[in-house]
């Protein structure tokens, strides 16, 4: 079980409690981070990840690390506010992976992939390329 901080400018990840190595590493939010960030978890033995899903900067998240064959948990961003010693992305993705490993806190429900595909695609298409207003 691993644990990410999504943050506006980079990701904060923990690594699966017992590896090895257990300080939590940042990410750039750019694709080759993204690519990064999933290529470290692998290394690690991460199976199962929990992220706070908070703003919509964990869409992308999510598509990925679903697509590399990870289990994503989305975790209400209340249910970690307000938590001492939570103070930036990097020590909240410890808190979440923690919280979450020992069910202290639930994941958010996800539709299927197919059910989110049309929703993706009206909010990512850029005024002028189809599907937007014409009133305006």
């Amino acid at each position: 079980m691993a644990g990410i901080g999504i943050g506006f400018e980079f990701y904060g990840v923990a690594a699966p409690e017992g590896s090895p190595d257990q300080t939590a590493r940042t990410f750039s939010t750019n694709p080759r981070g993204l690519m990064e960030m999933a290529k470290c978890l692998k290394c690690k033995g991460a199976r199962t990840i929990a992220m706070e899903a908070s703003g919509c900067h964990w869409v992308a998240v999510l598509s990925h690390l679903e697509e590399a064959g990870f289990d994503v948990a989305l975790i209400n961003p209340s249910a970690v506010a307000g938590i001492a010693g939570k103070e930036s992305d990097v020590e909240g993705c410890q808190w979440i992976r923690d919280l979450y490993s020992r069910d202290l806190v639930s994941a958010f429900f996800v539709p299927a992939k197919m059910m989110t595909t049309p929703q993706e695609l009206i909010h990512k298409r850029a005024p002028g390329q189809g599907l937007h207003r014409t009133d305006q």
